[in-house]
């Protein structure tokens, strides 16, 4: 069963929020969106909906992910090469390589991710 919140999360609580309807990702600071960047979630739909915590973290490269920040499992949010405006990814939230140091550094250990579409 997804870890789905059944009450809207606290406005001043930073987190990232993944929208697979419309391939973004939000970087919420303060109640506020700072960033939106195109993702690439997964072809099969089996991007994990749900609110998540980033587990670990890897800085560079772990095997082909870039920058990944890992919320479950194998999942992470990572920079990648290809990043078409439609889900292509193995079920990762792909983002493109020039904003991944970005994104990684906006994102904590613990820090809330929620997917949802």
């Amino acid at each position: 069963m997804a870890n789905i919140p059944t009450k809207p999360l606290p406005a001043k609580v930073n987190r990232i929020e993944v929208d697979k309807t419309r391939q973004v990702l939000f970087v919420v600071r303060g109640g506020k969106v700072a960033l939106v960047v195109a993702v690439s979630t997964g072809a099969t739909g089996n991007t994990p909906v749900g609110l998540w915590h980033v587990y670990r973290k890897v800085t560079g490269f772990d095997w082909v992910l870039y920058y990944p920040n890992y919320f479950l499992r194998g999942f992470a949010v990572h920079g990648y090469p290809d990043v078409p405006p439609y889900p292509a990814s193995h079920g990762c939230v792909r983002i493109p390589m020039w904003i991944a140091t970005t994104i990684y550094g906006d994102i904590r250990l613990g820090t809330a991710i929620y997917i949802y579409s």
